[in-house]
């Protein structure tokens, strides 16, 4: 079996974001290449009771499963890894308190506060010393974000980077947060793009956004600009895009 390794090898890893929860679309993405894909149990469809399935559609690929939780709440967190996640998202990050309750509930201890026990995620306890001698060097820990807040602390948010993996930009909540919805290309909206990313390459954290739309002329934009940790559309999208796009060829053809 093929282990869920997320290892850098590109100039840039990409993956996508799941909000329908269909174990079997969730696979074929994850076979046509993604290099993760981020369950989302914040604005998704998707409950606690779907992950076991969702984990496992995602078995024997090399796609790195990702869960962007709720809220910073440590069993949410905890419950997430226990069944199976191997990198958690954080989202509404706004300082360094945020970060230290998000790390404290993904990392065992000495690093963290996780609790100790068996789980789905070491095999019931079968290989609970090998799931726990590597859980901390292997699990990721994105945070997310997403307000004017989290910009004004931008640096003490990424002052501690050996534990953060990266960052990821929530677009909407963000420019929201600024009164501009959905104003991406609005100058303070870029310009708070740039403080946050100079501070991460600042401390040594990957710069990472969410590309919603499934436009690949934004997520060239997107690479070019030095992000290197993308999640491109969701599932939803994606297969909306292709039916609707075949559609209009289709009926140009029955019209002629």
């Amino acid at each position: 079996m093929k282990l869920n390794k997320l290892k850098q090898i590109k100039s840039s890893i990409i993956g996508s974001w799941i909000q329908l929860g269909d174990p079997d679309l969730t696979r074929i993405m994850a076979l046509s290449g993604f290099d993760f894909i981020v369950i989302d149990m914040e604005h998704g469809s998707i409950s606690e009771e779907d992950l076991p399935k969702l984990f496992d559609s995602l078995l024997e690929t090399e796609c790195f499963p990702f869960v962007r939780v709720a809220e910073n709440d440590n069993i949410l967190i905890r419950r997430s890894l226990d069944l199976g996640a191997k990198g958690i998202i954080v989202p509404g990050v706004n300082n360094l308190q945020d970060v230290e309750k998000a790390k404290n509930a993904i990392f065992f201890p000495p690093k963290g506060k996780r609790g100790i026990g068996y789980s789905r995620a070491s095999g019931y306890g079968l290989s609970f010393d090998n799931y726990f001698s590597s859980s901390n060097k292997d699990v990721k820990f994105v945070v997310q974000i997403e307000s004017e807040e989290a910009v004004l602390n931008i640096n003490e948010i990424f002052s501690i980077p050996d534990d953060i993996f990266s960052y990821i930009i929530g677009p909407y909540d963000l420019s929201g947060s600024m009164k501009k919805v959905g104003k991406f290309q609005d100058p303070v909206y870029l310009q708070n793009l740039k403080t946050i990313k100079d501070s991460a390459n600042n401390n040594g954290i990957s710069a990472g956004i969410h590309i919603v739309d499934p436009n690949i002329d934004q997520l060239k934009d997107a690479i070019n600009e030095g992000y290197n940790f993308i999640a491109y559309s969701t599932d939803a999208l994606l297969f909306y895009e292709k039916c609707h796009n075949d559609l209009k060829v289709i009926n140009n053809l029955r019209a002629k």
